[in-house]
């Protein structure tokens, strides 16, 4: 019997965390090219379930686009604000932080200097990484 070698490909799946960042670009017009950007990211991670976005991220979110700066209109209103974080809960993976994350998140802020939402994306990213080993899966992990 002679087997032959197909011409399969092999994909290995990609996970990123969403940053604040473009969660509030999406919805801000002042800058049209980072706007399009974040809709093009977010659009594709729906598709091919490849985003997960920290919980903290969501709080950040809302805070961001309903706040009002003197002389300034928020980007969003509040209830349009939480229409928004409901269908983003709804079309994402959402993290919550959970013992082995927080902790993680405090050695960063002691180690590395990192701000505390900063130490809890690289917690997170961290916690995937040792899920994604502990379990000997192909995954990969990258933050946004």
């Amino acid at each position: 019997m002679l087997i032959e070698a197909g011409h399969a490909r092999t994909y290995i799946s990609v996970i990123s965390l969403i940053d604040t960042n473009i969660l509030v670009y999406r919805f801000d017009p002042r800058f049209p090219q980072k706007q399009r950007i974040a809709v093009e990211v977010l659009r594709s991670g729906v598709m091919n379930e490849t985003l997960r976005i920290p919980h903290q991220a969501l709080m950040e979110f809302v805070a961001v686009v309903t706040r009002v700066d003197r002389g300034t209109q928020p980007l969003l209103s509040d209830a349009h604000a939480r229409r928004e974080t409901e269908e983003l809960l709804m079309q994402f993976t959402v993290l919550y932080p959970n013992a082995v994350v927080f902790r993680t998140a405090l050695r960063g802020v002691a180690a590395y200097q990192l701000s505390w939402f900063d130490a809890h994306l690289w917690a997170y990213v961290a916690d995937m990484v040792r899920l994604s080993v502990s379990f000997g899966t192909a995954n990969q992990v990258s933050s946004c």
